[in-house]
C-alpha cells in the first residue's frame, strides 16, 4: 500500500510539473502562457472588476508557495492549466482590443 501511495505521490507531482513548465499535450502551460508577455498586456482588464493577467499569475505563484499535500488530487494539479487557458483567453481579448500601448 504504501508503493501504491509513493506512485500516486509521484504522479500527482509530476502532473503539477506538467502544467506549469513541461511540455505539455494540452497546449500552452502556465509558464508558457506568460512568456513574452509585455507589463501592458498583462495589466489590461477584460472589463472592471474582472482579474489581470497579473493577478491570476500573482495567484497561481501564491498557491503553489501554500501547497496542500494532505488534498493533493487530479484537480489540484489542473490549477495551473485552467489559469494558462484563462491567461490564454486574456491575451488574445486584449490583443484584439489593441490600443498603441499594448
Amino acid at each position: 500500500m504504501e508503493d501504491q501511495a509513493r506512485v500516486n505521490r509521484t504522479w500527482l507531482l509530476d502532473l503539477l510539473d506538467e502544467a506549469f513548465d513541461r511540455k505539455s499535450w494540452h497546449g500552452a502551460n502556465l509558464r508558457g502562457s506568460i512568456r513574452a508577455l509585455t507589463p501592458a498586456v498583462a495589466a489590461w482588464r477584460p472589463a472592471e472588476g474582472r482579474h489581470n493577467i497579473w493577478e491570476l499569475v500573482v495567484h497561481a505563484a501564491y498557491w503553489k508557495e501554500r501547497p496542500h499535500p494532505h488534498r493533493l488530487d487530479s484537480g489540484h494539479c489542473a490549477h495551473d492549466l485552467y489559469h494558462a487557458g484563462q491567461i490564454q483567453l486574456i491575451k488574445r481579448l486584449a490583443l484584439q482590443n489593441a490600443t498603441p500601448s499594448l
